[in-house]
């Protein structure tokens, strides 16, 4: 019995660490765009840009909230929330007027 306990425990270890290895927030990195926004995050250095006309301009993302897929985040000084699913995100807040719904076009 004591074989089989260290299997099972060998397993679940593996199983752990495979699950660890995936970087944190790694569903939110990359370029996403819709409805006349863009939006780029760089989650292994933590920076952002929301603004096209400055492709190369980042600024930090602070997370303030983690909720599953549902993340409370600023870039700058604009706070938005975004649900994450997949390669599709709706997102609110920071200036936009409303609600949008953007899709990840690279990683």
């Amino acid at each position: 019995m004591g074989y089989r306990m260290a299997i099972a425990l060998g397993f679940t270890i593996a199983a752990t660490n495979a699950a660890a290895a995936e970087p944190p927030l790694s569903y939110m990195h990359g370029l996403w765009r819709g409805e006349n926004h863009m939006l780029l995050l760089d989650t292994e250095r933590m920076q952002g840009n929301t603004d096209p006309d400055k492709p190369f301009e980042r600024q930090a993302i602070i997370v303030r909230n983690v909720v599953g897929h549902m993340v409370t985040f600023d870039i700058g000084a604009r706070r938005y929330i975004g649900l994450f699913e997949g390669d599709d995100l709706e997102m609110t807040g920071g200036n936009l007027e409303k609600s949008i719904r953007m899709r990840r076009v690279t990683r």
